[in-house]
C-alpha cells in the first residue's frame, strides 16, 4: 500500500449522512492537497499569532526604563574612559594630583 493510498480518506456527503449511504472516496491527490492546505492554514495562523504578539510587545513600554539605565551606564563608561585617556596622556596625572590636592586643602581649611 503506497503512502498516497494511506492518506486517502473518505468524506461523507450530506445526502450520505441523511440516508446512511456509503461515503464517496476521495482520490489520493485530493487528500494530499487537503492535508497540505490544512498544514498551510495552521502555519499561517501561527505566524499571524506571532506577528500580533510581536506588534503588541513593540508597543509595550515595559523594559524602557531598563534600556534607559543601560544607555546612562554606557554614557558614564564613555566619560570615564575619556577621563582616563586624558589623565594618562602627557601630564594629565600631574593635573589630577594638583586638583586632588586643592580639593583636599579646601576641605581641610573649612573644617
Amino acid at each position: 500500500m503506497s503512502q498516497l493510498d494511506q492518506i486517502s480518506t473518505t468524506i461523507p456527503s450530506t445526502t450520505a449522512l441523511a440516508t446512511a449511504e456509503p461515503a464517496t472516496p476521495i482520490p489520493p491527490v485530493v487528500a494530499v492537497v487537503i492535508a497540505t492546505l490544512s498544514f498551510a492554514d495552521r502555519l499561517l495562523t501561527r505566524l499571524m499569532s506571532l506577528a500580533v504578539r510581536l506588534v503588541r510587545r513593540l508597543r509595550d513600554d515595559r523594559g524602557q526604563a531598563t534600556t534607559e539605565y543601560a544607555l546612562v551606564l554606557l554614557a558614564a563608561a564613555l566619560v570615564a574612559l575619556l577621563v582616563i585617556a586624558w589623565a594618562t596622556a602627557g601630564g594629565g596625572a600631574a593635573r589630577i594630583s594638583r586638583l586632588f590636592n586643592r580639593v583636599i586643602d579646601a576641605v581641610i581649611d573649612r573644617v
